[in-house]
């Protein structure tokens, strides 16, 4: 009976330890937004080409309903700017984060940008990248522009988070900036011709460089390996991806599921004769990151090369061998003719057998 007491009080400790570890987190990380700083734009100024840009600024809600116009211009990219122009001094922030809700039926092409004082004009080039995050999902993705712009599929709808170590003037570009003299931030939105984008922002905060979400977004983590890879043929194509990251705990998956192709948790990814996709998505996690690669398939060039003769210059398949041989190729395939060729094999492993013998026998003799 004492040794069930015991055994319920440990039990009884151990719970109530982890309800404080739980509860302890929830307050820390309630202090961490805490000591986030709510900003608002101001002063907001627009630029762009052709395009047509409107907004509608909640300033009790801190919220931007922006819409962009490109139907009848011609065929080409359209760029529109809505920046908030002031006196600003973020030195003691590591990153900017707000709510973005695509409501366009087509991806949302868009960028994040500060002015100094000096003309200095930052963004985020194609070799830094940002965080974002779904609403009711506790996962970030990492994601670097594309030509220029940062992009978020149709119907998305949660938080984007800007280091301030992604922003640069240029790709390439190192420097450790400033960011106590900001004469103006905003954002750029790059539309297609004949487009209707319906964007909504919000909840602008600046998040302090100590906050563990800076660390994520500054960490460097993204897949190495080919860019391009051959389906095969025959059999199988095998192409292997890392991190940049070298942590045991990272696991490689694929972004959705696609017939004849498979990746395994340490990044071997293998494709099949049976694949039917020019393109496909592989993701690796670390902890609550996530950064996704894209990967260009392509068929071999023999597939369509021909001989001089008109045969062609591919690897023949199971039923052209079948075709080419005719009625031998059921015959040299069926299971007697094989057990005969296997017999026949034995039969001369034991005449030489007992030929050496016999030859061994002879030598000692003399």
């Amino acid at each position: 009976m004492n040794l069930m007491k015991c055994n319920f009080y440990k039990i009884f400790i151990l719970f109530f330890l982890v309800f404080l570890v739980i509860v302890n987190n929830k307050i820390a990380l309630a202090e961490e937004a805490n000591n986030y700083k709510k900003i608002s734009p101001e002063n907001i100024y627009l630029e762009g080409d052709k395009a047509k840009l409107n907004y509608d600024f909640d300033k009790a809600n801190n919220s931007l309903e922006i819409k962009v116009d490109s139907i009848g211009l011609e065929e080409g990219y359209y760029t529109s700017n809505l920046y908030s122009k002031g006196k600003y001094n973020w030195n003691s922030f590591g990153m900017i984060s707000f709510n973005v809700q695509n409501n366009s039926q087509e991806e949302l092409k868009f960028n994040f940008s500060v002015v100094k004082t000096d003309g200095t004009f930052l963004t985020v080039n194609e070799d830094k990248s940002v965080l974002i995050k779904k609403e009711n999902n506790q996962d970030f993705e990492k994601l670097s522009p594309a030509y220029g712009t940062i992009n978020i599929p149709s119907g998305f709808k949660g938080v984007v988070y800007v280091p301030f170590t992604s922003l640069n003037s240029q790709a390439g570009d190192n420097n450790q900036y400033s960011f106590s003299n900001i004469s103006s931030w905003g954002i750029s939105i790059t539309t297609e011709e004949n487009k209707e984008k319906d964007i909504h922002l919000g909840g602008f905060v600046l998040i302090p460089k100590d906050d563990s979400l800076v660390k994520y977004g500054d960490l460097n983590f993204k897949i190495e390996g080919d860019d391009r890879v051959q389906i095969p043929v025959q059999g199988e194509a095998i192409s292997i991806y890392k991190t940049s990251l070298n942590e045991d705990n990272v696991i490689y998956s694929l972004a959705e599921d696609y017939e004849g192709v498979s990746i395994d948790k340490d990044g071997r990814l293998t494709l099949n004769t049976s694949i039917n996709v020019e393109k496909i998505k592989i993701e690796a996690k670390y902890e609550y990151l996530i950064v996704k690669k894209e990967i260009q398939l392509y068929r071999s060039w023999t597939l369509g090369a021909k001989e001089i003769d008109g045969t062609s210059k591919s690897i023949p398949g199971y039923a052209e061998v079948k075709n080419l041989m005719g009625g031998i190729y059921t015959l040299i395939m069926s299971q007697r003719f094989i057990d005969f060729i296997r017999g026949i094999c034995i039969v001369f492993v034991l005449i030489f057998s007992g030929l050496y013998i016999f030859w061994s026998r002879k030598k000692n003799l003399r």
